[in-house]
């Protein structure tokens, strides 16, 4: 009776000790991020303009939106508040329209 109340016991130590080896942020927050399909293909449609400034896309948060005819995606530095748009922490944002049909760049700039 003892050895199975010990084993037991053992059993819950080792699951207690599982459980506080997770961190609160880790339990709450998993790293998992989603995006639509036409999100991807604006994001594919913009980078070249992206690189042919030398920029390295993970260097940057990317959000994409729609508006009238437009697609437009923003670059933006990966530590900047979700809704703010352009410089943040003296590093610009890089902003690039495009065309809703056919995601042709209608333009592409800097954002101070």
């Amino acid at each position: 009776m003892k050895r199975i109340l010990f084993s037991h016991l053992v059993q819950c130590l080792v699951l207690y000790v599982c459980v506080l080896s997770v961190s609160p942020a880790e339990a709450q927050n998993p790293k998992e991020e989603s995006i639509s399909g036409g999100a991807v293909r604006a994001i594919q449609a913009a980078l070249p303009e992206l690189e042919r400034r030398n920029l390295d896309v993970t260097r940057f948060r990317v959000i994409v939106w729609e508006s009238g005819s437009s697609i437009y995606v923003l670059f933006n530095h990966p530590d900047s508040p979700p809704t703010h748009t352009g410089a943040f922490r003296n590093t610009p944002s890089f902003g690039v329209e495009l065309r809703r049909d056919d995601l042709q760049v209608i333009r592409a700039n800097f954002n101070r």
